[in-house]
């Protein structure tokens, strides 16, 4: 069965292409992307370095970050997460 009436990407779940294999529905997956490599740095000794890092499931309504916070020398000054509202 092909019932592509769309030219549209799909999501990389694992369960969406279970539930399309089930129905015999071919697919058109994302292409990935290149990945680059991200080198840290520490910050100045009088500094702290904030990272962050944010998943949104746009399609579920779900939302999660978290973030660290780091002095001098990579030093732990502290964490935290959340899940804010969209």
């Amino acid at each position: 069965m092909s019932c592509n009436f769309s030219n549209k990407s799909m999501y990389n779940e694992i369960s969406d292409f279970s539930i399309l294999k089930v129905f015999g529905i071919s697919i058109r997956p994302r292409k990935v992307s290149k990945p680059i490599q991200v080198l840290w740095s520490f910050p100045l000794a009088s500094y702290i370095k904030v990272n962050i890092d944010c998943i949104v499931r746009d399609f579920i309504g779900l939302v999660a970050c978290a973030e660290i916070f780091r002095g001098g020398m990579g030093k732990f000054v502290g964490c935290f997460s959340s899940f804010p509202d969209i």
